[in-house]
């Protein structure tokens, strides 16, 4: 090969040496800018490589163009720098060796995908099994919790109207919640409260004594309690309970229960009892009296177990009147009508006038007695006589003025000893009046009059509400409102 082609070949050479250096260069530098923000680490000694092969471009560049214009040393010179300068990066790049050695291979990043892969199924699988525990917890979550809203409801449904009252309170005897609460208490407005604060000084203060001794000792306790209101005293029976937490007491649970119905009831019962010995007394007194006097002028023990036997039943029909209406007192009318009902024979022509009368249980008795002894004047008329009997009774200005006349009949029976003392004696005594009875053959007069506040059950004012309410006029009635906690 001539010197020519060599130099030829040199200069092809050197000239593909530049451009592959530039091309490098460049693709190095265009690979740099577009994986800067994924590169990492390992932007630097790339950086460092791209600069290498420019530095070694560069000098191969100055070396070329230096061969044109021989004796120009400053081209020589950048040349050597340039290379210079490409050795301390080659020398510079040892220094990222080892980093970029520990840098994962293409297998590997492929291996350590896979596993991320496989552990994000897993992950994906556990979060799906987690949704479904989710679903199958806040499904079971919202059971307990309709049962718990049915529970409550069910509870609440059971104490209302019941006057049973349930409450909460802390170790510092501090209201947590309370319900069902006396009027005016209302369940929110305690809570956060002392019992000073809600209930009546001294009621507070016995309560707290015994809640105190339930926190300290653990065991139950029970309480009477009466709590005023505006419509009364309500009376509570309760039991006081320790509220148990991680076995540690951390207030009580108060029950109270109100028993006032049972009180008045069981004071009633016991009114009514004495009532009931005082009237059977009074009833066996009358008996007795009616007893011996009837016996008094009896000659013959017929008539006289007839005589008894009448007046007897005359009772009982008054008794029986007062129980109907509750031993309050009985009208007179109804007195008159049962006494007239009880004949034998047809009622005679009879004619009844008078206002409404209501008599106290004890006037009843007498009344009805006196009208049986007058009613027996009737049984004692001969069958089918033709008679005429005329009640009326008034009252002006607080008196009262009873009229009984029959007349016709045949010679009818004066009362006995017994009728007489009862008409004449007996029945004014009670009404603070007088009497007078007249007997014929013919006729039978009987007249009475009195204060007709001794007979009335209220006295006068009952008497003139019972004449109201008889006319037709407007009475409000309300009924007794109980304790309803």
């Amino acid at each position: 090969m001539t010197p020519l082609e060599t130099s030829q070949l040199r200069l092809a050479t050197d000239a593909m040496t530049l451009v592959a250096s530039a091309s490098v260069c460049v693709g190095f530098l265009w690979l740099l800018f577009r994986l800067r923000s994924r590169i990492g680490p390992r932007l630097r000694p790339m950086a460092m490589m791209s600069v290498f092969i420019a530095a070694i471009a560069g000098a191969n560049v100055l070396h070329y163009v230096a061969k044109f214009f021989p004796g120009h040393d400053v081209l020589n010179a950048m040349a050597a720098l340039v290379a210079a300068g490409a050795l301390v990066l080659a020398l510079s790049i040892w220094a990222f060796i080892p980093g970029l050695s520990r840098e994962p291979t293409h297998n590997e990043l492929v291996t350590a995908v896979g596993e991320l892969r496989a552990e994000r199924d897993a992950r994906r699988a556990a979060v799906d099994d987690l949704s479904r525990a989710r679903d199958e917890l806040e499904r079971r979550v919202a059971e307990r919790t309709s049962d718990l809203d049915l529970a409550r409801r069910r509870f609440e449904t059971a104490l209302q109207g019941t006057g049973i009252v349930v409450a909460h309170q802390d170790c510092d005897l501090r209201y947590t919640w309370m319900y069902n609460p006396p009027p005016p208490l209302k369940g929110a407005d305690t809570i956060g409260r002392l019992p000073e604060e809600v209930l009546p000084a001294d009621l507070a203060r016995r309560q707290a004594v015994i809640k105190r001794r339930v926190i300290e000792t653990g065991e139950a306790g029970k309480f009477e309690a009466l709590y005023p209101t505006e419509r009364g005293a309500i009376w509570y029976e309760g039991r006081v309970e320790p509220l148990m937490v991680d076995g540690r007491v951390e207030g009580v649970m108060t029950v109270s229960i109100d028993v006032t119905r049972h009180i008045l009831h069981e004071r009633q019962l016991r009114v009514l009892m004495r009532e009931l010995t005082h009237r059977s007394k009074n009833l066996l007194a009358v008996v007795q009296g009616m007893a011996r006097q009837s016996s008094a002028g009896a000659s013959d023990l017929r008539l006289f177990m007839k005589g008894f036997d009448s007046r007897l039943a005359a009772l009982s029909r008054a008794h029986e009147s007062l129980v109907d209406a509750n031993w309050r007192g009985v009208s007179l009318r109804a007195i008159l009508d049962r006494e007239i009902a009880a004949l034998a024979t047809p009622a005679p022509d009879l004619k009844i006038d008078g206002p409404h009368l209501l008599l106290s249980p004890e006037a009843a008795q007498n009344f009805a007695l006196a009208i049986n002894e007058l009613v027996g004047d009737l049984r004692a008329a001969p069958l089918g006589a033709a008679m005429a009997v005329d009640v009326s009774w008034r009252v002006d200005d607080g008196a009262l003025r009873f009229d009984w006349r029959r007349n016709g009949g045949g010679p009818g029976a004066p009362p006995d000893d017994f009728g007489q003392n009862l008409l004449n004696r007996v029945l004014p005594r009670q009404i603070g009046g007088a009497a007078q009875l007249s007997h014929s053959q013919d006729a039978c007069a009987y007249t009475l009059e009195g204060k007709a506040d001794l007979v009335a059950p209220l006295g006068r004012r009952a008497l003139a509400k019972d004449e109201q309410a008889f006319q037709g006029r407007a009475v409000e009635w309300r009924p007794r409102q109980d304790s309803n906690l």
